[in-house]
């Protein structure tokens, strides 16, 4: 082919091209150059490679450059130059040296691809990337952290460079860990866009609860997840739950809080094949305590009785104010001779107590366990029989029905 054919070629490229000699002298521009750079044919020529300069690079940038190509290696970089109208632009530059059969450069050839669009794009991805208020971070489909915003430092202190390359793992909860593999395996099965809350662990070892929406990108096998700090209403609903669930006298557990807690440790009980073990118990003549020394002092001995139960209870037990001076407790991995045993226990434990009134305080203990057919109804009923058997056989005793 003849060379007029590669030159045609090489002018009608749509990216700019500039051939110079190793001073740095314009010997060769193509038509995309023109177009780019503002400069035409005749104003090039001739011209250093300079008339490019936007004074935006450092000196330290164009020794680098001038290093390598002496030394007969080509350069691949970024480069912002100024067009003759003066404005800038970003291009993605390569320069090879051009040598002859003696290995002497003859002459430097640079093709340039404008990004400047790429670059605005990607530094307007930046900006929002961090200044986004919420957390934010692009997560491989191994957990791999990517990339991290500067939320991480802001909300939890932590340096979002030192999180490229680790586990998102090592930042969750263990105890929650298990939810975020599950919302994991179902965003990619069904393609949906879950909400999950996870504690993510602060630069303190401390952590804050995060509610999470997090994205799947099939084709390139990442996750985008943006989470926003809930810390504070996380914190307030726990304190609503718990101002729900306790009786505001005594501070044990209330009704509501038993009726929740009982149909779950009954399920388990049934499921598992578990022993569980019920009390109710009954502080004895206490309305008499109220008509003698008045309902002040009546409170008093109540929230000082559960206080003493309290102290008696396995971190599996759990004490509820059934109502008025009733009490309930689920006792969870525990046989009826067990049962008996502690509720026996805490009946003394009571009776020897000082409540600082002139009449004694006892209590009275109706005792049962759970059986394989029960409903929540029968196994109440059980337990509130053994309860009037203690009572009517004189107070101050525990009855155990199977």
């Amino acid at each position: 082919m003849k060379k007029s054919f590669f030159k045609q070629i090489v002018h009608q490229l749509d990216s700019p091209l500039y051939v110079t000699d190793p001073e740095g002298v314009i010997l060769y521009v193509n038509e995309a150059f023109t177009e780019v750079s503002g400069y035409s044919e005749e104003e090039a020529l001739g011209k250093k490679s300079s008339i490019l300069k936007s004074g935006r690079m450092s000196r330290d940038y164009y020794e680098r450059l001038w290093s390598r190509l002496l030394a007969k290696v080509s350069w691949k970089e970024e480069i912002i130059n100024r067009r003759k109208d003066g404005s800038e632009y970003t291009a993605l530059q390569f320069i090879t040296p051009i040598c002859d059969a003696r290995d002497r450069i003859l002459y430097f050839a640079a093709v340039q691809y404008d990004v400047t669009r790429e670059k605005e794009l990607q530094n307007e991805k930046e900006i929002f990337f961090n200044v986004n208020i919420d957390l934010f971070c692009i997560i491989t489909e191994s957990g791999v952290i990517r990339q991290a915003n500067s939320a991480w430092q802001n909300l939890l202190g932590i340096n979002p460079e030192n999180l490229k390359g680790r586990l998102i793992q090592e930042q969750i909860h263990e105890d929650d860990t298990d939810s975020f593999f599950e919302t994991q395996e179902k965003l990619i099965r069904e393609k949906i866009l879950p909400q999950v809350d996870l504690r993510i662990r602060k630069a303190d070892g401390e952590y804050n609860w995060v509610s999470w929406r997090i994205l799947y990108d099939p084709e390139k096998k990442l996750f985008y997840a943006s989470g926003r700090d809930v810390q504070e209403r996380v914190e307030m609903e726990r304190k609503i739950r718990k101002i729900s669930n306790t009786d505001p006298l005594t501070g044990a557990a209330n009704r509501l809080k038993f009726e929740e807690e009982y149909k779950k440790e009954l399920n388990r009980s049934q499921r598992y094949r578990l022993p569980l073990a019920f009390i109710l118990c009954d502080i004895d003549h206490f309305k008499q305590i109220n008509d003698t020394y008045g309902h002040y002092r009546g409170d008093v001995v109540l929230k000082k009785f559960v206080h003493i139960i309290h102290e008696s209870l396995r971190d599996t037990d759990q004490l509820f104010r059934w109502g008025g001076e009733e009490f309930a407790l689920l006792c969870p991995h525990t046989g009826l001779e067990d049962a008996l045993t502690f509720a026996e226990r805490i009946r003394k434990i009571v009776e020897e107590e000082d409540f600082e009134i002139e009449q004694n305080v006892t209590l009275s203990l109706g005792v049962t366990i759970c059986r394989e057919n029960d409903t929540e109804e029968t196994l109440l009923r059980r337990a509130d029989a053994a309860l009037y058997e203690a009572k009517r056989t004189g107070r101050n005793r525990s009855i155990s029905v199977e």
